[in-house]
């Protein structure tokens, strides 16, 4: 399923945005980034915009860490059509990257923490 929007366009978008931000036509100067803060040319030319908004980098917090692997290390799968399963592929994503283990979706809930995604009727 597409939005019609291609990936090229969001960053040519962007690009655009970020000169006519520094030439002062996108807003007031206090919402402007200080000039040498934003990212170098080096690393924009190896963003393929692919991860734009959805960067799933593992939790710094040691301690947050462990308690996000002990509540949501495991996601379960109830039923559902294309719709639900799209979620599944995007929530196992985030979460590995995120937890910085495989998660991987599984049929039935097992008797600790998991992360359920289902409906009334496929969920028991």
């Amino acid at each position: 399923m597409s939005s019609g929007i291609r990936r090229r366009s969001v960053l040519s978008a962007a690009a655009l945005g970020g000169v006519v931000g520094s030439l002062g036509l996108a807003g007031p100067a206090s919402a402007q980034p200080a000039v040498g803060t934003g990212p170098s040319a080096t690393t924009l030319s190896a963003e393929d915009g692919y991860d734009l908004w959805l960067r799933y980098r593992q939790v710094a917090d040691p301690g947050q860490l462990k308690r996000y692997r002990a509540a949501l290390g495991t996601l379960v799968r109830q039923g559902g059509g294309p719709l639900q399963r799209s979620a599944v592929d995007e929530l196992a994503r985030g979460l590995t990257g995120l937890l910085g283990t495989r998660v991987k979706p599984r049929s039935h809930a097992p008797s600790d923490a998991a992360l359920v995604v289902g409906t009334p009727t496929s969920s028991p």
